[in-house]
Formats: structure tokens, C-alpha cells, sequence
């Protein structure tokens, strides 16, 4: 098993950092990089729970390199409108060679 050698933890917008290294802290870390691999998960995994007294959290584990699920979905939704954009040309251009066709 691949283990956890060092861990940066970013806290949100206060941009406060640390290196963890504690044993616990790597097990921890550990175990989510296996939940992240056993999901199958490729770019992301998004896991929620709930804390009896504070209520839900999401757990989100992203590769450095991999893509959100708000990137992906973008980047699908621009495929989307270029395909759109060529069946609509596509469409012109089949009206154009029939209306070229209904001439003769």
C-alpha cells in the first residue's frame, strides 16, 4: 500500500495553511484516497455525511489535475452548443441543396 507523505491543508478563504503529519491525520487521509480509488472515482469524489450536533458536511477529494464536477459540466455544455450550432448549419445547408434540387 502507498502511503500518505505529507498533506497540505488549505482553510478555506482565511487562505490559513498547514503540514499535517501525524500518524492519525495519515491514516485518515489514507483511507479517503482508498474510498476515492474504490469508488472508481477518475477527477473527483463527493461525499456527504451528517454530524449529530453540527449537521451535513460534504467531503469532496479531487486530484490536483483532475476536474470538478462544475468544470466537467461546462466543458459538456460547450460540446453541447457547438454540436447544436453545427446540426443548425447542417439544417441550412440541407434546406439550400433542396431548394437548389427543387429548381431543376
Amino acid at each position: 500500500m502507498n502511503e500518505i507523505e505529507s498533506v497540505d491543508i488549505h482553510i478555506g478563504k482565511n487562505e490559513a495553511s498547514m503540514k499535517v503529519i501525524s500518524d492519525g491525520n495519515k491514516h485518515l487521509l489514507q483511507a479517503l484516497v482508498e474510498m476515492f480509488d474504490n469508488a472508481g472515482a477518475v477527477n473527483v469524489l463527493e461525499m456527504t455525511c451528517n454530524h449529530q450536533t453540527r449537521g451535513d458536511f460534504t467531503i469532496t477529494i479531487q486530484r490536483q489535475a483532475g476536474k470538478t464536477f462544475g468544470t466537467l459540466n461546462a466543458e459538456l455544455k460547450t460540446q453541447i452548443d457547438v454540436r447544436d450550432k453545427l446540426i443548425i448549419q447542417a439544417q441550412a445547408q440541407i434546406r439550400d441543396l433542396q431548394d437548389q434540387l427543387s429548381e431543376f
